[in-house]
Formats: structure tokens, C-alpha cells, sequence
């Protein structure tokens, strides 16, 4: 009986992530992180619904054939090795999962350190600017874009102002900057 939660389990998970990269642009583990943690107070609940009716069914399906093919068939000598059955079903899903979400390069990532900030990073605050000649100002009307970046104070979700060269404009929920172009 493990043997079949199993196989059902395993063939969920395969058939939610082939879901999502039909569904959407994410494919790697940290644009999944970071979509986990934005708030989705507005998000359609249509789209528990589109999974439910593309993941559900072939599961139960699949989960089906092969009990029938455990059962009926000379494959049922697999149920006296149902722990190294199980431990190949896990692996070869988890292998699957890595491969997909790149999961082994955010760990190297997440563990490499980097001299990038250290090295190059210029405080604006700290630095003078001199022009020979003449400034450009360029003025960038930006509309629909991910807030989240703006600090708690300008409605967003960061400590700090990430996008501090921008106002937010609330009442048509768009974004004007301003860049100085030397």
C-alpha cells in the first residue's frame, strides 16, 4: 500500500511541475522563492482551479495504470523490493526537481560569497560630481510596475527604497523617474 501513496505522490509532484513550467516563466528556485513571498492578496483563485483540473487527473490516472500493472501483471514480484522501489521513486523525482528548478546552482550561489559591493560600490552620498558640460535629463514614465521594490513607508515591501529615483504616482498606479545621463 506505501508503494502505491508513493507512486501517487511522485507522479503529483512530476505532473505539478510540468504544470508550472507550462503556467508560467519561473524556472528557477529563487524566482519561486521570491514569488512565495510577495503578497498575493489579488491573485485569482483560478489558478488553483487550472491546476487542480491539469494535475489531478493524469495523477489518478497514472497512479491507476500502474497499480493495475503491479497488480495484473508479472510486475508484482516489485511489491517483495518495495523499499527499493519507494527509494527509486523519491530519488529519480527529487532528480527531476533539481534538474528542473536549478536547485543545485541557488545552493552554490546562496553558499559562494562575493567581493562585488565591496570592491565597486560608490556611496552617492559620499562623492562629488563635476560637469564639464552639458547634463541630460531623461525622464522615464514607467506604468503597471511591481511596487515591491519601494520601501514600507512608499507602500512597499522592502526596509529600503530600491527604487528611490522613482515617485509613485497612487491614483493611476504608475511610476515617474528621473536619471541624470552625464
Amino acid at each position: 500500500m506505501s508503494l502505491i501513496i508513493i507512486l501517487f505522490i511522485v507522479m503529483l509532484v512530476i505532473f505539478s511541475i510540468l504544470w508550472g513550467n507550462r503556467t508560467f516563466s519561473v524556472k528557477t528556485l529563487n524566482q519561486m522563492i521570491y514569488h512565495m513571498i510577495v503578497p498575493c492578496d489579488v491573485t485569482d483563485e483560478g489558478i488553483f482551479k487550472d491546476w487542480f483540473l491539469n494535475c489531478a487527473p493524469p495523477t489518478f490516472l497514472t497512479t491507476l495504470i500502474g497499480v493495475f500493472l503491479l497488480y495484473k501483471t508479472p510486475l508484482v514480484f516489485l511489491f517483495d523490493y518495495q523499499g527499493i522501489c519507494i527509494t527509486i521513486l523519491i530519488l529519480g523525482t527529487l532528480l527531476y526537481a533539481l534538474i528542473n528548478y536549478q536547485i543545485i546552482t541557488y545552493v552554490f550561489d546562496m553558499v559562494r560569497t562575493s567581493k562585488l559591493y565591496e570592491e565597486h560600490y560608490v556611496d552617492p552620498q559620499n562623492v562629488e560630481l563635476e560637469f564639464k558640460e552639458k547634463r541630460n535629463l531623461i525622464h522615464i514614465y514607467l506604468e503597471s510596475v511591481e511596487n515591491t521594490y519601494l520601501s514600507k513607508e512608499a507602500g512597499g515591501q522592502e526596509k529600503n527604497n530600491y527604487i528611490c529615483n522613482c515617485s509613485y504616482n497612487n491614483s493611476f498606479d504608475n511610476f515617474i523617474c528621473y536619471f541624470v545621463y552625464m
